[in-house]
């Protein structure tokens, strides 16, 4: 038996309970954060590149340090001649797809310095930006954007201008690295730099 209007009389109650249940829907949808772009997880395939025309040397290593996968950068600068400026590199091609989470890493090393994180872009364009590392044989917690706006530097060699004011997803290459000076540079000659995944409570 049909009853039009109890049917009449459901379509406002629907209507006002429809906004509340489409919010729901999305929410129990949606993430509950964008997943996190770990740098030394899994794939590591780092390479170092020293400045050879300095007599620079360096090498990396893989291993857990403090229960977190990491990176090691051994340097050694010793032959190095005074008033030198020597740049050491590690660099990873990657895939890093737009909407994930802030790059996270903790740095450690045995002095200040300043250290250099760069990334390249589908169309080949370099972001970059400088940070510095201020403390001494603790862990510095750091977090990069996956933004535009994170980044200082922006410049691809033989490329459109406007395509450098925007980064073209996905990511493919990364670098992080560091300048080292023989006459100011507080790093002693030789030494290790750490890069490791971020600590648990991340």
């Amino acid at each position: 038996m049909n009853c039009p209007n109890f049917r009449f009389r459901l379509l406002p109650t629907f209507a006002k309970t429809l906004p509340l249940l489409l919010f729901i829907f999305a929410f129990s949808h949606r993430p509950l954060h964008a997943d996190p772009v770990l740098l030394f997880d899994e794939g590591y395939k780092w390479q170092v590149i020293p400045d050879k025309a300095t007599k620079a040397e360096a090498s990396i290593g893989e291993e857990t340090v403090d229960s977190t996968n990491a990176l090691l950068v051994h340097y050694d600068f010793s032959q190095v001649e005074k008033k030198s400026s020597i740049r050491v590199v590690a660099i990873k091609n990657v895939e890093i797809q737009e909407g994930k989470s802030p790059i996270r890493f903790r740095l450690k090393a045995s002095a200040p310095f300043r250290f250099n994180f760069k990334i390249r872009d589908s169309n080949r364009i370099e972001h970059s930006l400088t940070k510095n590392y201020d403390q001494v044989e603790g862990w510095s917690e750091i977090e990069i954007p996956v933004d535009y706006a994170a980044f200082s530097g922006h410049a691809g060699k033989g490329i459109d201008s406007e395509l450098a004011k925007t980064i073209t997803f996905p990511i493919v290459y990364l670098e992080l690295g560091f300048n080292y000076n023989a006459d100011s540079t507080k790093l002693a000659p030789t030494g290790t730099i750490t890069f490791a995944s971020p600590s648990k409570s991340q």
